[in-house]
């Protein structure tokens, strides 16, 4: 089980940046959509 749990955390830390360019990513898509309804409310 300990051989497994090491692949994971191995597999984890490997994914640690892109993990992040991902949550950067959403947030932008977030801010995009959030300006367009905001324009949508306000015309």
């Amino acid at each position: 089980m300990s051989s497994v749990s090491n692949t994971v955390d191995n597999s984890q830390a490997e994914a640690r940046p892109s993990r992040e360019q991902c949550l950067r990513e959403a947030a932008g898509v977030y801010a995009s959509w959030r300006s367009e309804s905001n324009a949508r409310a306000a015309a």
